[in-house]
């Protein structure tokens, strides 16, 4: 095969891939998308009920950061300070921990 020739079967295999692939891409992309809208109207709702208690945990308190330890009133979810983002929490009521965003889900 001549130079060109290999280039457009190769352009043209590579074509069909991306064909084959886009269903893949596009079913992973609607998953993902359903998670993070999930987690944002949780986020957004301000409170997570506990599964097991039936207890419900607020959000935005006075909260103490896990890695720098500043204390501050806002989300229990994200630290002003050193920028952490935390996804489980622990119920107030019984301990059991919570998870809030699911993993994975950006």
């Amino acid at each position: 095969m001549t130079f060109p020739a290999k280039a457009i079967l190769r352009l043209s295999l590579l074509g069909t891939l991306y064909v084959f692939a886009a269903p893949v891409y596009l079913v992973l992309g609607i998953v993902r998308l359903n998670r993070l809208l999930w987690a944002f109207s949780v986020i957004s709702s301000g409170r997570v009920i506990c599964a097991h208690c039936g207890h419900e945990n607020v959000l935005n308190r006075l909260a103490t950061c896990n890695r720098c330890h500043a204390t501050e009133y806002g989300s229990l979810l994200y630290c002003s300070f050193c920028h952490q983002v935390t996804h489980i929490l622990a119920c107030e009521q019984c301990g059991v921990t919570i998870r809030v965003i699911p993993k994975g889900w950006w």
